[in-house]
C-alpha cells in the first residue's frame, strides 16, 4: 500500500554473519523501493546495515541519484554495469562479504566492489546518511534483513552460506586444534597443538615402538 511501515514487516535471521555468501530472488513492484540489509547492528537505533538496493530505477516517483539506484550500496556507493529487468520481472542478485572484500551481484554481473574499513569506504560514508553511525562501515557480525518499506516486493530462493575466515583470521584458524605431519623419507612425525610445536618422534627400522622426544 506503499506505506512505510517502519520496519514492522522486517525479516530477519535469526543468527549473525560476516563472512557469507547471500543470493536470492525478487522482484519489486512499478515504484516500489526496498532492499537487503547485511552487517546490521541491532544496538542502534532502526538497526543500521549495508543495504543492497532494490528500486524501480525509471518508475519510482521520487529523483534518484547514482547511490540510490538497484545494486548500490545505499546512499554510499553506486552500481555500474548493471542489466536491471524491469518492475514486475524477476531479478537475481547476490551480495559476498569475504573477509574484508565486499562485492555486489546483478543478475550474474558483478556491479559493485568495497574494501570495509578503507579510506576510500570512510570518505563515502562521510557523504552519506550514516556518517555519524559508529562502527558502520566495519568489519563485523551482524543480521541479515529483508527490508519492509512498504512497498509490495517477492522474494524467493533466498539462500545464505558461510564462508571460511580468510587473511589472518584464517591462518589462525586453521592452527587450532592438532596437526600431524609425517615425512616418510625421513621417518618423521611433527605434532604441534594450536600452532605450536608439541613433540615429535622418528621409528627407525630396528624399532619397533617409536621415539619421542621434545
Amino acid at each position: 500500500d506503499s506505506r512505510d511501515t517502519h520496519g514492522q514487516r522486517d525479516i530477519v535471521t535469526a543468527a549473525e554473519f560476516d563472512s557469507f555468501e547471500l543470493a536470492w530472488e525478487w522482484k519489486i513492484s512499478p515504484g516500489g523501493n526496498s532492499g537487503v540489509k547485511y552487517l546490521v547492528i541491532e544496538d542502534r537505533p532502526q538497526s543500521p546495515g549495508h543495504e543492497y538496493q532494490m528500486i524501480d530505477d525509471t518508475g519510482y516517483p521520487g529523483k534518484l541519484k547514482t547511490e540510490q539506484l538497484t545494486a548500490a550500496f545505499y546512499d554510499v556507493l553506486p552500481a555500474e554495469n548493471r542489466a536491471l529487468r524491469a518492475a514486475g520481472q524477476w531479478n537475481q542478485s547476490r551480495v559476498v562479504s569475504n573477509g574484508k572484500t565486499v562485492e555486489h551481484y546483478l543478475n550474474g554481473t558483478k556491479v559493485l566492489q568495497y574494501e570495509l574499513e578503507s579510506p576510500a569506504l570512510r570518505a563515502a560514508i562521510a557523504k552519506s546518511k550514516f556518517k555519524d553511525i559508529a562502527r558502520f562501515g566495519k568489519l563485523q557480525n551482524g543480521f541479515i534483513l529483508l527490508q519492509d518499506h512498504g512497498d509490495r516486493v517477492w522474494y524467493r530462493n533466498v539462500k545464505v552460506r558461510r564462508l571460511p575466515a580468510t587473511g589472518g583470521t584464517a591462518a589462525q584458524a586453521a592452527a587450532k586444534g592438532v596437526q600431524i605431519v609425517a615425512n616418510d623419507a625421513g621417518k618423521r612425525v611433527d605434532i604441534t597443538i594450536d600452532g605450536k610445536p608439541f613433540t615429535s618422534y622418528i621409528y627407525p627400522e630396528s624399532l619397533k615402538k617409536p621415539v619421542l622426544f621434545p
